[in-house]
């Protein structure tokens, strides 16, 4: 006669089912009608990592064959162990240019258990829970079997920004990357908390400056300078065509700026030359206007382009010429013989 317990080491928590089956072969018994055998089987030994189940089965065989199973902790011919359990602990925290709500697709964690192999995947969005501290979110398994586990995030990258990813472990020392080991200890808990910084790419900010009419450029570069101002945060720079700019081929003169996305104001400061006049006009996005002052907005990972010309243009003078008419005539008499070409 052959009996198999199976003993199920079971945690509905972590979804982790080990089965073992214990085959009892070769039990004998007694064929005299009205005669029953019976059994005793105890665990003595469980596995690592299991809280002994103190279960006793009783095996009764009566003449004819059947089997019949009782005892204490035991389903049927089932006897399941609770696994010594701590707990563990993830925490999130967002930080810089971006938002849980702004961030495109999900945070996801894959915990690992290192014995067995078995994975289980969290999104910060569907299992985390936000915290009363801003930007900062946690996962509470409770109930996690002892012994290694592996933990990976992974990020999906979000167009226009940059971000890094850290962590430590039971607030050790932070490293930088998605991937931790941690220990989960019997009655504890053990803490992995990460960390991710998004900052918002630059864009670039190009002036030029293109000078026409009765000036050259040099003569009329030394008196330009141009005020660049973050409207948002107020921050002022002032460059200066001969100190910052650089002169193309074309005699354009470029000044090319790594900048925040955001709104920029630009302002020339021109300098009046005597003897000359001089209109000042700017192109931003293919429309051109007249004026010192342009608003440009400056977007990630692109380039805007502010585009001046100043065109100078030499003021004309003043030619007088007199006629004095003196002796035997009159003036009246001479004037309208007289007559004057100007070359």
């Amino acid at each position: 006669m052959d009996v198999i317990i199976i003993f199920v080491c079971n945690n509905e928590n972590i979804k982790l089912i080990n089965i073992i089956f214990f085959v009892f072969d070769n039990l004998t018994y007694s064929t005299v009608p009205g005669n029953t055998t019976k059994y005793t089987i105890k665990e003595t030994k469980t596995p690592a990592g299991y809280i002994e189940s103190g279960a006793v089965i009783n095996v009764s065989i009566d003449s004819i064959g059947t089997v019949t199973i009782t005892g204490t902790n035991v389903d049927g011919a089932k006897v399941t162990n609770t696994p010594i359990t701590g707990s563990l602990k993830i925490t999130k925290t967002i930080k810089g240019d971006l938002t849980l709500a702004e961030i495109n697709g999900d945070l996801t964690f894959t915990v690992t258990n290192n014995d067995t192999n078995v994975s289980n995947t969290y999104t910060v969005a569907g299992d985390f829970v936000p915290t009363t501290t801003k930007g900062v979110y946690v996962l509470e398994l409770p109930n996690t079997p002892i012994g290694g586990y592996t933990v990976v995030e992974s990020v999906v990258d979000q167009t226009g920004y940059t971000h890094t990813v850290s962590y430590s472990v039971n607030s050790g020392a932070s490293t930088t990357g998605d991937t931790a080991t941690v220990a989960v200890e019997e009655g504890k808990t053990s803490t992995v908390d990460y960390t991710n910084d998004y900052t918002k790419n630059p864009g670039t900010l190009k002036i030029t400056k293109t000078i026409e009419g009765d000036l050259t450029a040099e003569e009329a570069a030394g008196d330009l300078s141009f005020t660049v101002k973050n409207t948002a945060t107020g921050k002022t720079d002032v460059y200066y065509i001969n100190k910052d700019f650089t002169p193309n081929a074309n005699g354009v003169y470029e000044l090319v700026l790594p900048e925040t996305a955001g709104t920029y104001e630009v302002t020339e400061t021109v300098k009046d030359h005597d003897g000359y006049t001089y209109t000042v006009s700017y192109v931003v996005n293919g429309e051109t206007k007249t004026g010192a002052t342009a608003s440009v907005t400056v977007a990630s990972d692109k380039e805007s382009v502010v585009a001046y010309t100043n065109k100078y243009t030499k003021n004309p003078g003043t030619l007088k010429i007199t006629k004095t008419i003196e002796g035997d005539l009159t003036a009246e008499e001479a004037a309208g013989d007289l007559s004057f070409t100007v070359k």
